[in-house]
């Protein structure tokens, strides 16, 4: 298992919850080993076992203390720097679109209105209407359907090149 620091090398991502992301887990020395020791510290998201207390902690510790968004910017490109220069990882790929299916009296702001989440439901937006949902199961009870409806939000999508 990954968490118990038993590998060679792993395969794995982790999502990141907006507004900031959190590095401290992942490469603050304490999470690496056991105290005192060079024996990898199990059951942490450390799976690196990456430990700079001179450079990265102090990085780590102002970022987690950070008290305007401007510091957790600063200290987030410093921590990102580091991670980049010191190969942690190598980035595999990030899933930007995703689809869902859902009754039609499930509903959502004209334009979706979300610019990151995982997946629709993760942003709250959504409502029940009642009079649909009648609507609906009446229809159903009737053997009656509606038609099929296709929509797509990109208002946020990340262009790359030669899209309109």
């Amino acid at each position: 298992m990954v968490a118990q620091k038993k590998h060679q090398i792993a395969f794995s991502a982790w999502g990141i919850t907006p507004p900031f992301p959190d590095y401290y887990e992942f490469f603050h020395s304490k999470e690496a080993y056991e105290p005192g020791t060079k024996t990898p510290r199990s059951m942490t998201n450390n799976i690196f076992t990456y430990a700079d207390p001179a450079v990265m902690d102090p990085l780590l510790e102002a970022n987690r203390n950070a008290t305007t968004e401007d510091e957790i910017q600063q200290t987030s490109y410093a921590i990102e720097e580091k991670i980049h220069n010191e190969a942690l990882w190598s980035p595999g790929w990030k899933k930007d679109t995703y689809r869902s299916a859902h009754w039609r009296w499930i509903q959502w702001p004209d334009d979706f209105n979300v610019k990151i989440s995982d997946e629709p439901e993760m942003s709250y937006v959504f409502w029940i209407d009642e009079d649909l949902k009648k609507e609906t199961l009446k229809a159903m009870r009737e053997q009656k359907s509606f038609p099929e409806v296709n929509r797509v939000y990109d208002k946020y999508r990340v262009k790359t090149g030669g899209e309109p």
